[in-house]
């Protein structure tokens, strides 16, 4: 082999050149076989790359995207927002019914954020998770807020009237 920076003729297993003194370039050895390896492979499996002739891990490819639909999340979010708004009502002696009508709009919100965040997917969109959490949240506090106003109106009306 053949200094890259002064042509002398070294040895195959010498580092140095001892005419020049410069490195001497890395033998060259056969790869080992390619191992067949899946792009986008989880473990990124090494591979032989004879562009630049060294070994590297394969790119990843990208997975499809799938679209998040917030319906659900969106839902759940105002179901307590009105839940919370009903059961603050309902200790209010004149603004009970508010808090009855309230919890009745958070019931109505809440159950079909819960039935979207439930169902997985549709039509290849994934639904919202959030919005099975955040439904099952209002569903309990306008449940809650639904009978401690009606409770509270009866009580109320009892003393008023």
């Amino acid at each position: 082999m053949n200094c890259n920076k002064c042509g002398y003729s070294i040895s195959d297993g010498a580092r140095f050149c001892l005419a020049c003194g410069a490195a001497a370039p890395p033998p060259q050895t056969q790869p080992p076989p390619q191992q067949q390896a899946n792009w986008g492979d989880s473990q990124g499996a090494n591979y032989y790359s004879p562009q630049n002739g060294h070994y590297g891990q394969q790119p990843h490819a990208q997975k499809p995207r799938r679209k998040v639909n917030p319906t659900g999340m969106i839902l759940g979010i105002i179901s307590v927002v009105f839940a919370f708004l009903g059961i603050i009502y309902a200790w209010i002696p004149i603004l009970t019914i508010f808090g009855i009508v309230f919890n009745i709009i958070a019931l109505g919100l809440a159950i079909p954020a819960l039935i979207l965040g439930m169902n997985g997917t549709r039509n290849d969109v994934r639904l919202s998770k959030p919005g099975k959490i955040l439904g099952t949240i209002g569903v309990i506090i306008g449940a809650i807020g639904l009978m401690a106003s009606i409770i509270m109106t009866g009580v109320y009306c009892a003393t008023f009237f």
